[in-house]
């Protein structure tokens, strides 16, 4: 009967996710296709007015200012965004800018609309859903700024540290790295991609590596065992330990800016540990389909975003299909070593085969060589990550000591250099997008399969049990 009773409030939790996460992005939907439809229904820039707006991000460049600007009122639609070029050299706009050009002010600005003409990627069906994942209405131009309303001193006081913070170690990153070594670490560790080498993204996207150069799963889990360890270390008590490495996590997405991948993994960490410390019991599934569902709800454009659909889609690809293959493998395999260096590949090629309608839909291909790149790089990337880090705290506290652990971390990036190097080809087949039908078959097509898989091992498992009764 207890039994009954938790799956019946498990059923209906379910339920209510589900309904809340429709009608949330239904609304949503409903809401950006009004706002759109308004711009698109115009030609150039339009409906010059007063608009209501808060300033959600600035990106300061050498001759202009690029502001994200959230609106506040209804014109078009309350709570879709907009970005404006701010001139520096502009005398319409003068210097006032500096008053106020800090994340949250609240300005009336008079200015205009024109619809955006180029998209940053295709989309999952359209162009038009890469504005959908990113609330995008269109683009604005400030013709005069009216008045603004910086927002509360506490909130100031965050967006200066979160500043400081980012601005102190890139400070540090640049003196303890090169160039392009300090380009790819500060990709990874704080997720600034705007001095990371053109020709170095490009030979990790030809060797299916793409995903060590975003702040991902592995690189929060990678960070949350480094300072968990150090803790547990220092302290000898583990749920104090615990505790401790998880505010370090939330400071850490406060300061990057709230990445994606970076609070889904977060808050899985979160969810596996407090059942480890406190006797809980966990489901794989059912937390990532718990954490999807209130992520959907409350940011229900996340949906179309690239880095959402890759976060989930891998994780639930090492739930749902890893297990079955790996079953499957190891009832044929009875070398512990062999199976754990397949283990390895069968990682990499349950991710690729989860994702594979993403990476075609949002870069038109994928690369041949993935599961061996992955198996061969991703332990190197690991230590090279790890060493990487320590070198940066360091060298919060002393310099030369973090120059010279940084070091190490350099000396294992050289490795990838030799094995792009060595290669020295592009392994990236491109297939183009898949359609809505296309994603759907595909992925029944991989149900069916991982299905015949678990009955396969199940078959054998069983003939073993009865030889072995015999």
């Amino acid at each position: 009967m207890e039994l009954r009773t938790k799956k019946s409030k498990s059923y209906l939790i379910s339920t209510l996710l589900i309904i809340g996460g429709l009608v949330s992005l239904l609304h949503y939907h409903n809401r950006f296709q009004k706002g759109f439809d308004w711009v698109e229904n115009h030609q150039g820039y339009v409906n010059r007015s007063i608009y209501h707006m808060k300033i959600i991000e600035v990106r300061d460049y050498d001759d202009f200012v690029l502001v994200g600007l959230k609106h506040v009122d209804e014109k078009p639609v309350k709570g879709f965004i907009s970005w404006a070029i701010l001139k520096k050299n502009n005398s319409q706009t003068g210097k006032k800018e500096q008053n106020y050009l800090i994340e949250g002010t609240e300005l009336k600005v008079e200015g205009e609309f024109s619809l955006t003409r180029s998209y940053s990627n295709p989309g999952l069906l359209d162009p038009v859903s890469t504005l959908w994942a990113n609330r995008k209405l269109g683009d604005f131009k400030i013709v005069e700024t009216i008045s603004w309303k910086l927002p509360l001193p506490f909130v100031q006081r965050a967006v200066e540290i979160q500043r400081k913070s980012i601005a102190y170690i890139n400070n540090r990153i640049d003196s303890i790295y090169d160039g392009t070594y300090a380009g790819l670490i500060k990709a990874m560790v704080i997720g600034d991609k705007s001095t990371l080498d053109d020709s170095l993204e490009d030979n990790f996207k030809k060797h299916g590596l793409s995903h060590l150069l975003a702040i991902s799963g592995l690189h929060v889990g990678i960070l949350y065992l480094f300072l968990y360890k150090i803790c547990l270390f220092l302290l000898r008590k583990p749920r104090k330990a615990f505790w401790i490495t998880l505010v370090s996590l939330m400071i850490y997405n406060f300061l990057i800016g709230y990445h994606i991948s970076c609070i889904r993994a977060t808050l899985m960490l979160m969810v596996l540990n407090i059942s480890i410390h406190y006797g809980k019991a966990y489901h794989n599934f059912r937390n990532l389909f718990l954490i999807f569902m209130i992520n959907i709800i409350f940011r229900p454009w996340d949906l179309f975003h690239v880095g959402f659909l890759l976060s989930y889609t891998a994780v639930a690809s090492l739930y749902l299909i890893y297990p079955q293959i790996k079953a499957f493998v190891a009832k044929y395999i009875k070398s512990h070593l062999v199976l754990s260096l397949i283990e390895l590949v069968l990682v990499t090629l349950s991710v690729n085969i989860g994702t594979f309608p993403v990476l075609l839909t949002y870069f038109y291909g994928f690369s041949l060589i993935s599961v061996f790149s992955n198996l061969l790089l991703v332990p190197l990337f690991i230590y090279q990550y790890v060493i990487g880090v320590t070198g940066l705290l360091f060298a919060c506290i002393h310099m030369p000591l973090g120059r010279f652990i940084g070091g190490g971390s350099v000396a294992l990036y050289k490795m990838y250099s030799l094995y792009f190097d060595l290669l020295g080809k592009d392994y990236y087949y491109y297939v183009g997008n898949l359609t809505v039908i296309e994603i759907t078959l595909y992925y029944l097509l991989v149900y069916i399969c991982i299905s015949w898989l678990r009955d396969k091992a199940e078959i054998k498992r069983m003939g073993i049990d009865v030889k072995s009764r015999l």
